[in-house]
């Protein structure tokens, strides 16, 4: 975006952004020199020359192949020969939201739905304080309408899709990027705890590393239900120590899943739960909390709070929907 656009609030009024739209989008190209002349020898409204031609630049309406001439790009004379004044102007606010989007410099995830107004609106922090010309001139052409004091910017009816629309796309490319990087810094922490409970395990077996006494099965049967078979003492004959190793930041606390629930009950005395706290591994002497049976003692221990994030429904006997609910 041109500098100079990020230290104005306006290229000018309704009127004379129309006007300088017929004169930028009407011919292939016109000389900079005769546009800013008729602008200025106009009664049409309000128009800040450069400031509209940087405007109308940046938003892909017309190029500046050399300082004196104005381009038309084949898309700004398609716009402005096929549309009406007000199909135009809208147009033009989506390529403005769009391109503003693109840097950086709206976020459109800031949407709400006013109940009071049953109407979509844009919080005002959604734009950078550098895209203040830009929120104007949504404001200009009524794409976007101020209310209580300038907090929120009522969306226009015609243009509540579009907004809809490129909320979800911005949010489901956070999302994805998001998923993915907490899904690389969970399996990361993961396997840093799981070979925190290897070296534990093999130290408290009194051998130096993980043999046919010690395995860690998590990368090869995610569906097992524990990450590491162990042995209860070096003498065992068989792998009676299963462990499922939890890691966690801050205070206590881990997930279990259904499955692992039920590998807990089904090995009782043999399953083990690790809970290592991340922020730790690296400390001389930390050592994991260790819970034995972890079936019995959480679930019947009123020390432990159990909170479901997500209940997986079902009827117990057949039904045909929809039914009425009063």
């Amino acid at each position: 975006m041109y500098k100079e656009l990020e230290r104005i609030n306006t290229i000018g009024d309704a009127r004379g952004i129309l006007y300088f739209a017929n004169i930028a989008l009407t011919k292939s190209e016109i000389k900079r020199d005769i546009a800013r002349q008729r602008c200025s020898l106009t009664n049409e409204g309000q128009i800040h020359f450069d400031a509209a031609v940087q405007f109308f630049d940046d938003i892909g309406l017309v190029t500046l192949p050399s300082k004196n001439i104005i381009r038309a790009t084949e898309l700004g004379l398609k716009l402005y020969s096929a549309q009406n004044a007000t199909n135009f102007i809208f147009e033009v606010c989506k390529l403005c939201v769009i391109k503003r989007i693109a840097d950086g410099q709206l976020n459109p995830t800031k949407i709400i739905f006013d109940l009071t107004k049953t109407k979509y609106a844009l919080l005002n922090t959604a734009f950078n304080l550098t895209a203040a010309v830009f929120r104007n001139f949504l404001i200009t052409f009524k794409a976007l309408t101020p209310y209580d004091g300038g907090a929120k910017l009522q969306i226009a009816s015609q243009l509540e899709a579009f907004f809809v629309t490129e909320q979800k796309k911005v949010k489901k490319i956070l999302t994805l990027f998001e998923l993915n990087n907490k899904l690389e810094q969970q399996e990361r922490q993961g396997e840093e705890a799981e070979l925190f409970a290897l070296t534990y395990e093999c130290k408290r077996l009194g051998v130096t590393e993980a043999t046919d006494k010690i395995k860690r099965i998590s990368d090869a049967d995610v569906t097992a239900g524990y990450d590491i078979v162990s042995r209860e003492t070096i003498e065992s004959a068989e792998f009676d120590r299963l462990i499922e190793v939890k890691s966690f930041i801050g205070d206590l606390h881990f997930y279990w899943s259904s499955n692992e629930i039920k590998t807990a009950k089904l090995f009782g005395e043999q399953y083990y739960l690790y809970l290592i706290d991340a922020d730790c591994l690296n400390q001389e002497n930390y050592l994991p909390t260790i819970i034995r049976n972890p079936a019995r003692l959480i679930f019947e221990s009123a020390e432990w709070c159990k909170t479901p994030q997500s209940y997986f429904v079902f009827p117990t006997t057949y039904i045909t929907l929809p039914l009425n609910s009063h």
